[in-house]
């Protein structure tokens, strides 16, 4: 697992806070994307990336980077449309607690 909070560059939207439990206080002192980019590239590698609506993550690392990243990505939306079937409940924090995932913290 790679984690680090990253200062957006912009002000974070209340809705964003109440999502993920982020707030302005807790960028203040962050790196920007670009300086941790090469970090998470190199942790990376060529491994899968494994993300709840993966084309939104896809998306957004395209962006960010300014090209894309060929690594394979594993969508945990679609695996859950799978596995649960006509439950329509496919949000991450649903999911967490369906299959006790303990320690998680959703939309981070």
């Amino acid at each position: 697992t790679y984690r680090t909070l990253v200062k957006p560059g912009l002000a974070i939207p209340a809705a964003i806070t109440r999502l993920t439990g982020i707030d302005e206080a807790m960028v203040a002192a962050a790196p920007t994307f670009d300086q941790v980019a090469p970090e998470l590239l190199a942790f990376l590698g060529d491994s899968p990336i494994l993300a709840h609506n993966a084309r939104f993550e896809r998306e957004f690392l395209t962006a960010a980077l300014g090209r894309e990243i060929p690594n394979p990505y594993l969508d945990t939306l679609e695996l859950a449309g799978l596995v649960r079937g006509s439950d329509v409940r496919r949000s991450l924090g649903h999911l967490a607690r369906v299959y006790e995932v303990r320690d998680h913290e959703v939309h981070r």
